[in-house]
């Protein structure tokens, strides 16, 4: 049998034996009901009611439908359905939800189900799971006041089992747009706009999935900022598409924690190609509860992230960041990208990783970064700060706005890839340099290294310490730009050019260490000094001056230098490229200290 309601009818209805088919309210049908705790239509525990609504039900002072063995409700375009505890409450078995009208939950007063939970305002409300797919024409709205739990004040509220809920009209609340406390998904389309002042979208106690092609925003409210746009509390993946939004509030509390994308106690994962915004955090990954939890966040190169304190955090978890789009944080000391237990940064070509302190901080573990976009702080572009070993792939594209530094008691190494040229403002507290061959590297500010191998082109435009060794393996050349000095405390490999590009200086901190076979002109094999000329010094420290001796060039282009007045002798010995060595001839004076200097006079 099926109940008809053409008319006005003062609820509350109840169904019964001739409904168990359908009930249906036509266009011209309405059901008001009014006084506290007295319901538009109730569907008693029995039966899984099926209505469709093309009217009006409305209840002031309790809910619009109560259905309590599950049910399904098709809310027409044109159709209203409001309650004061709220518009539609399904308990006892999943209950299905289509809606292209309105559903309005008031907030005006509460119902206590199951001895604990308070339902209070809700749009639609499922206590046994369910869906619920809202419409174009759609709207779902919940009042009721927020702060006081997940049943209060959301849009749609689902808790008690699977949950999913697709949206493409317009879901707003005071407290949580769409509230699922047992897991679930959520898949707002490109004409879709969800909003909530706690929360835009909370999936909590079961991991959560969240498809984003339109808009799910925190909103502020006059007394309150609000918080995340999208909150996964036992972790679970966000999809947010090209052209989609995702943003949080201002914000509440001390301290602040408002993200664009948060989740906790679980695994999560952000893959962007729309936009995410965050006032403190574009998007903050924490494990919780969960020991072995990890993060991913994948940024398209159509993908924006941005947050104040970080565009992207993982705190406290190992995190993977692959970026092809724009990650910025703008708030003072602000990271772009903050991996605070280690992990790995890839940023591609034409991909932006930017913030007012660091580009990207990696602390608490070992980290990798490989960079072939640009990476940009207001100190530091790329920092490590976390123990054990550190990488920095220097790849092609590759530019660096700030300092580059390594972690203090950790192993950290730069290596420049095939292909790539980066310029790179100042290296510190790094114990390797790698140019790999095809690649070059401009140094452009003064740098401290304990060991460089060089198989490509190693430009120094301000001073390089090479505080161990050169790599003998390496097989590349170092470019000495006008003014710049290249300190080396040992090169015995034979096959690495040093070449004076301008008016510069080499320091050679033990002569007995630079090159092979040393003190046998003939026979010795090391570094070659090309283009030095006029202007150019070769330092050779520590090596005395009083009683230096040098002897003419032998024919495979070596100077062989002594110094008989130093306790027990010194001797040296350097090879040039003849073919590119300036007119003069060679002199020796004095360093100013313990050393001489070797240069080329007219």
């Amino acid at each position: 049998m099926t109940l008809h309601i053409s008319g006005t009818v003062t609820g509350p209805v109840v169904l019964g034996p001739n409904s168990k088919h359908l009930t249906t309210i036509t266009n011209t049908g309405a059901v008001n009901s009014t006084g506290i705790g007295v319901d538009g239509i109730d569907g008693p525990a029995g039966n899984r009611w099926p209505i469709e609504n093309d009217g009006t039900i409305t209840a002031s002072g309790g809910l619009g439908i109560s259905l309590a063995a599950g049910g399904s409700v098709d809310n027409g375009a044109s159709a209203l359905i409001s309650g004061g505890i709220a518009g539609i409450l399904i308990n006892g078995a999943a209950g299905a939800v289509a809606n292209a009208g309105s559903i309005y939950g008031a907030g005006t007063g509460n119902t206590v189900v199951n001895s604990t939970l308070v339902i209070s305002g809700d749009g639609v409300a499922f206590l046994a799971g369910g869906s619920v797919t809202n419409a174009g024409s759609g709207s779902i709205s919940g009042h009721g006041a927020r702060g006081v739990g997940d049943s209060s004040g959301s849009g749609v509220f689902i808790t008690g089992g699977s949950a999913r809920v697709t949206n493409s009209g317009n879901i707003n609340a005071t407290a949580y747009g769409v509230a699922l406390d047992s897991g679930g998904g959520v898949t707002n389309t490109s004409t879709g706009s969800i909003q909530g002042v706690e929360d835009g979208v909370k999936i909590s106690n079961q991991p959560g999935a969240v498809t984003n092609a339109g808009s799910i925003v925190a909103k502020d409210d006059p007394t309150r900022g609000g918080d995340d746009g999208v909150a996964l509390f036992a972790g679970g993946t966000v999809t947010n598409g090209a052209g989609a939004l995702i943003q949080s509030g201002s914000g509440f509390g001390t301290p602040l924690s408002a993200a664009g994308v948060f989740t906790t106690n679980g695994s999560g994962s952000v893959a962007n190609s729309g936009s995410i915004k965050g006032t403190i955090f574009g998007a903050l990954l924490t494990p919780g509860s969960i020991a072995n939890a990890s993060g991913t966040v994948t940024n398209s190169a159509s993908g924006a992230i941005s947050g104040g304190e970080a565009g992207v955090a993982f705190n406290i978890m190992g995190g993977a960041l692959v970026n092809a789009g724009q990650i910025s944080a703008s708030g003072a000391g602000g990271a772009g990208a903050d991996l605070e237990a280690g992990g790995s940064v890839t940023n591609s070509a034409g991909g932006s990783i930017s913030g007012t302190l660091f580009g990207v901080l990696i602390a608490g573990g070992s980290g990798t970064i490989a960079n072939a976009g640009t990476l940009s702080g207001g100190v530091y572009a790329a920092k490590f700060s976390g123990g054990g070993t550190n990488t920095l792939l220097v790849e092609p594209g590759a530019v660096f706005v700030g300092a580059i530094g390594g972690a203090l008691g950790a192993s950290n190494t730069l290596e420049s890839v095939a292909g790539s040229n980066a310029a790179i403002g100042s290296l510190i507290n790094f114990q390797t340099l790698a140019v790999d061959p095809g690649s070059a590297m401009t140094l452009n500010g003064a740098t401290v290294v304990p060991t460089v191998l060089d198989n490509g082109t190693l430009e120094i435009t301000d001073s390089l310490d090479v505080s161990t060794a050169i790599d003998p393996a390496s097989t590349g050349v170092f470019r000495l730009d006008s003014g710049s000095v290249l300190d080396v405390a040992a090169a015995v490999g034979a096959r690495t050019m040093m070449s004076f590009i301008g008016p510069s200086e080499l320091a050679i901190d033990d002569v007995g260490a630079f090159g092979s076979q040393v003190g046998d002109p003939l026979a010795y094999s090391g570094p070659l000094l090309a283009q030095f000329g006029a202007g150019d010094v070769i330092d050779l420290k520590n090596f005395g001056f009083a009683g230096v001796s040098l002897s003419p060039l032998t024919s495979n282009g070596v100077l062989h230098i002594t110094n008989a007045s130093v306790s027990g002798s010194r001797v040296a010995d350097l090879k040039f490229d003849t073919s590119t060595l300036g007119a003069g001839h060679f002199q020796a004076s004095s360093d100013g200290g313990a050393g001489a200097l070797i240069t080329l006079e007219p």
